[in-house]
C-alpha cells in the first residue's frame, strides 16, 4: 500500500511531497519527548487546495494524517504514533492582510505569532495572546490548542481572538467559517468548536484575528516572598483590590533556585525564594498608578519588592524567562504537567506539590499564570523512578481542577481524559468528530 499512496500523492501534490529519511524522522517529532513513529511520507502545502488534495489521498487509503506547525506542543499532540503522513504547514506563512482601521489581522496558519506580535506593533496594535514559545510556534498550532499563555488573564486565549478561518475537513472539504466583523452571531459557532481541537476535526489554512489598539505603557512589580503561601495570598490581595494585571506569574522556591543556577539576575533577585511578577499595560498615569497600588499591597508580606517601567520590565521578568532552561538542566529527566485549578485552591494543589517530591530521585516544583489557576508542574527526575502524575491529577480533579490548562491532550494525558470528562460526553465528541472526520485519518488517538 506504502508504493501506491505514495504514487497517489505524487500525482495529487507532487512538489509538495518528501520522502527523504532525515525529513521523515524530523517532522515525526514534537517538543513532548514521548515516543513516536517515522510516518510514510511529509507533505509541505502550499495552499488549501493542496491540503484538501492531500486528505482526499488519505482519506481514499485510510491513512492517517498529522497536521504539524511549530512543533512546540508538550503533551504530544503533533505527534506521528502509527504510519500515516506529517502535514508540515511551515511553508505556509506570512501576513496576508493587516488593518488598523478594522483592528484585525489575516495570515496563513503557519505564520510565526512573533512574526504577527511584530506586524501589529508596526501599526501601533496589539495581539493579545502571548505564549512563552511566540518566537517559534504557529498561528494555526495556537488555534488547534487554544494557547494561553502570559496575558491570558487580562485578555483571554486565543479563541477570544478569532474571527474567521478557512479550515479543511476530513472530508477534503473548504470551509471559510466565521467572518471579518468583530461581532458575528449567524449559525452555529463552529470556530470555537474548532478552536481548541487539537487537529482532530479540521486543518487551519488561514485565520483572521482580532487586534486590541497598543497600550503606550507597560510596568510590572516584582515581589519575593519566605514562602509559597505568603506570595498566593499576596496575589489574591491584589486582584480582590480591583487591579487587573495583564499578567500574574508565580514561581516557587525550587524553580527560583533552578533560575539562580543559570542566571545571575536570577540568583541576585529571587535568592531561591519564591516570587511573584505583576505587569500592568493602558496609559503612562494609569500604568504608574495601578504599579504603585500594587506595590503597596505586594509590600506588606514580602521580603522585597521592585517596580520597572517600559524597557525596564525586562530585568524583572528575566528571572522567570530563564525558568525552562535551568530546570532542563537540573536534572537527567523533566517531567511537564500544565493543571489548572479554581484560584481558591492554589494554596492547597501548591502544598500537595511539595508533599509530592522524594528527595533526591524525585523533585517536584510549579511556576505559571497564578491569576487564572493555571500551573506548569515540573517533576525533575534523577532516577529511573517515574513522576507522580497521577497523584498530581487525581489532586487537580478533586479539586474540580482540569488535567490540561492550555497545552491540551494530545497523546500525553490521553490516559487521564476519562477521569475528567464522562464516557457519555466523551462518546458524544467522538460523534461530532465522525461528522467532520468520516474516515477518522485527522491525528487520530489524540484529544478524546
Amino acid at each position: 500500500m506504502s508504493r501506491r499512496l505514495l504514487e497517489a500523492l505524487f500525482s495529487a501534490v507532487g512538489e509538495c511531497v518528501a520522502t527523504g529519511e532525515a525529513v521523515r524522522i524530523l517532522c515525526a517529532q514534537d517538543a513532548s519527548r514521548l515516543g513516536w513513529v517515522k510516518p510514510l511520507a511529509v507533505v509541505r502545502p502550499r495552499s488549501a487546495d493542496d491540503v484538501a488534495a492531500t486528505v482526499r489521498v488519505l482519506c481514499d487509503f485510510g491513512v492517517p494524517l498529522y497536521t504539524r506547525g511549530g512543533a512546540s506542543g508538550l503533551s504530544g499532540g503533533a505527534l506521528v504514533t502509527r504510519p500515516g503522513v506529517v502535514l508540515d504547514m511551515a511553508q505556509m506563512k506570512g501576513v496576508l492582510r493587516i488593518s488598523r482601521r478594522d483592528r484585525t489581522v489575516t495570515a496563513l496558519a503557519g505564520t510565526l505569532i512573533g512574526e504577527i506580535q511584530k506586524a501589529a506593533a508596526a501599526l501601533n496594535l496589539l495581539y493579545p495572546p502571548d505564549p512563552a514559545s511566540a518566537a517559534f510556534c504557529s498561528l494555526g498550532g495556537n488555534i488547534a490548542e487554544n494557547a494561553g499563555g502570559l496575558r491570558a488573564l487580562k485578555y483571554g486565549t486565543t479563541a477570544h481572538h478569532l474571527l474567521a478561518a478557512t479550515v479543511v475537513t476530513g472530508s477534503a472539504d473548504i470551509l471559510h467559517l466565521g467572518s471579518q466583523t468583530h461581532k458575528n452571531v449567524a449559525g452555529l459557532n463552529l470556530l470555537s468548536l474548532l478552536c481548541g481541537s487539537e487537529g482532530t476535526l479540521g486543518v487551519v489554512t488561514e485565520a483572521t484575528m482580532r487586534l486590541l489598539p497598543a497600550p503606550p505603557a507597560v510596568g510590572c512589580v516584582s515581589a519575593v516572598f519566605e514562602t509559597e503561601e505568603a506570595a498566593i495570598e499576596a496575589a489574591f490581595g491584589v486582584l480582590e483590590s480591583g487591579l487587573l494585571p495583564r499578567a500574574l506569574e508565580f514561581v516557587d522556591g525550587v524553580c527560583a533556585k533552578a533560575a539562580a543556577r543559570v542566571s545571575d539576575a536570577a540568583k541576585n533577585w529571587a535568592c531561591g525564594k519564591p516570587f511573584l511578577i505583576v505587569e500592568f499595560d493602558g496609559t503612562e498615569s494609569a500604568v504608574r498608578d495601578e504599579c504603585g497600588q500594587a506595590e503597596a499591597l505586594l509590600r506588606a508580606g514580602a521580603l522585597r519588592v521592585a517596580a520597572a517601567y517600559g524597557k525596564e520590565t525586562e530585568r524583572l521578568w528575566s528571572a522567570r524567562r530563564v525558568l525552562s532552561t535551568a530546570l532542563t538542566s537540573a536534572a537527567p529527566r523533566k517531567v511537564s504537567e500544565d493543571i489548572c485549578v479554581p484560584p481558591s485552591k492554589l494554596p492547597q494543589i501548591c502544598r500537595l506539590i511539595r508533599s509530592l517530591s522524594a528527595p533526591p530521585h524525585i523533585t517536584a516544583c510549579a511556576y505559571g499564570h497564578l491569576g487564572d489557576g493555571n500551573l506548569h508542574v515540573n517533576f525533575l527526575l534523577h532516577s529511573t523512578d517515574n513522576a507522580p502524575v497521577e497523584r498530581l491529577l487525581d489532586a487537580v480533579l478533586a479539586l474540580r481542577g482540569t488535567i490540561t490548562g492550555e497545552h491540551g491532550v494530545g497523546a500525553a494525558k490521553l490516559p487521564f481524559l476519562k477521569r475528567q470528562i464522562s464516557p457519555e460526553t466523551l462518546t458524544l465528541m467522538r460523534r461530532i468528530k465522525s461528522v467532520f472526520d468520516p474516515a477518522g485519518i485527522l491525528n487520530p488517538q489524540k484529544a478524546y
